[in-house]
């Protein structure tokens, strides 16, 4: 079985948290603060005293993930949290091992700990330890930072985009799935982006669905640049 606050998230995400990593989410007092990703077999949860949505946080969700998700047998799965993470699989696959004491707050000495307790061969450790996942997205606009604000209050005005593997803020408070991106360059544009996915065709599968509702844009890979103007959440509120 995995964690007990995989248990509780796992019923939230079914009715509004997978709405969490596929639609957004409706209002709801929030339970904790931080961040929850899901790649591969690998979900992570990370607590944070102020959170808001953050790029680099989603790259570093993906590159560990990709990375812990590389080592683990065939049919396993592992949830980490913050101070340990779980092993779960149906058929046997963790073996002997149950929990394992590293957490999300240092990901790479849990990938550390993953390798050691599985005993993976150190050739398949550097293989794994060297993935860099490419991170892909909706980009809908690229101009002023006024209009990009208004572009982005109109995705969550008509509950459009879906977040992909990766979600910030507060649980299960309603969190937006479209973000602004300043360019690092002096004088760049402000980009609009829905959503943040491991795969290509899951973000053009997204992309439909934003035409759907009346938006453009195309498929990219995630941009350079720092997120402005993204709700705080902090201490459970």
């Amino acid at each position: 079985m995995r964690s007990s606050l995989h248990a509780v998230l796992r019923p939230l995400l079914a009715l509004g948290l997978v709405g969490l990593l596929s639609t957004a989410t409706r209002d709801a007092a929030a339970c904790w603060d931080g961040w929850y990703a899901e790649v591969g077999v690998v979900d992570i949860h990370r607590g944070l005293d102020v959170a808001e949505w953050n790029p680099e946080h989603a790259r570093e969700a993906a590159r560990w993930g990709a990375r812990i998700h590389a080592l683990l047998p065939p049919g396993a799965a592992l949830s980490i949290e913050w101070n340990e993470a779980t092993c779960e699989s149906d058929q046997g696959a963790c073996g002997a091992v149950t929990t394992i004491a590293a957490g999300s707050e240092d990901l790479p000495a849990a990938f550390r700990a993953v390798a050691k307790v599985f005993q993976v061969p150190a050739a398949k450790v550097r293989k794994a330890r060297a993935l860099e996942p490419t991170l892909y997205t909706v980009q809908i606009f690229a101009g002023s930072k006024r209009r990009a604000l208004a572009v982005k209050g109109h995705v969550a005005a008509l509950d459009a985009g879906e977040h992909g593997f990766f979600v910030e803020g507060g649980f299960p408070a309603t969190k937006q799935t479209a973000h602004v991106l300043r360019d690092p360059e002096a004088g760049g544009p402000h980009r609009v982006i829905v959503g943040t996915f491991l795969r290509r065709k899951e973000a053009e599968a997204a992309l439909i669905g934003l035409r759907a509702k009346g938006f453009g844009g195309y498929v990219r890979t995630l941009p350079a640049g720092k997120a402005i103007d993204e709700a705080s959440f902090t201490k459970m509120g």
